[in-house]
């Protein structure tokens, strides 16, 4: 089996990651093919990708590995509002908002800033919802079929199932703590140069 985790990006992936860590029967990394490859969706049976990139690749993800048993998907959110107030410091939001709002913006303009950062996460997650299948989920976790959906501020609850749900064996214990750990918090006090992870 190959577990795909995606979401937006300051949405918690670093955390997620970290505790993937102590599990001993799957490989796991986070943002393994980022600016390695450019449209390789190949991942060792075994393996949990955790990469906010992923989720413009879901339908292909779903055309190569199916939908069934051998592949597993992780829908991750934050609290919008937190969310999109860490992706409107993003150094890299300019170029999305030019992308998919087709407005310009800077560092000089940051309601349009964070307008676009606020249609990024809306439409992100709706892009994620609509491939997987799924409805939007106002809080908290839900595990549906071969899709866990949770927020961040979830994890550590929705992490027992997520740990059942994949036949996960390792050290339970560190890995349950690493969901509440945050990383890279201090970087979003640094303005622009803020990297996606929660």
């Amino acid at each position: 089996m190959r577990i795909f985790v995606v979401g937006t990006g300051r949405c918690g992936t670093r955390t997620f990651a970290q505790a993937c860590k102590h599990v001993r029967n799957y490989t796991s990394g986070h943002e393994t093919h980022a600016q390695k490859f450019i449209g390789n969706l190949s991942y060792p049976d075994g393996h949990i990708e955790v990469d906010h990139h992923l989720a413009w690749a879901l339908p292909l993800l779903r055309e190569q590995y199916g939908a069934g048993p051998d592949a597993f998907y992780v829908h991750l959110l934050r609290n919008r509002a937190e969310c999109v107030a860490s992706l409107s410091r993003r150094h890299d939001m300019d170029m999305w908002a030019a992308l998919g709002c087709f407005v310009l913006c800077n560092r000089s303009t940051p309601e349009r800033r964070a307008q676009a950062a606020a249609y990024y996460y809306d439409s992100k997650n709706a892009i994620i919802d609509a491939t997987l299948g799924k409805q939007s989920l106002g809080r908290g976790f839900v595990l549906s079929g071969n899709c866990l959906t949770t927020y961040i501020e979830s994890l550590p609850e929705a992490w027992p199932v997520f740990w059942d749900a994949i036949g996960a064996q390792g050290d339970y214990d560190d890995s349950l703590a690493e969901c509440s750990k945050r990383y890279n918090r201090g970087l979003e006090s640094k303005g622009e140069k803020v990297r996606d992870e929660h």
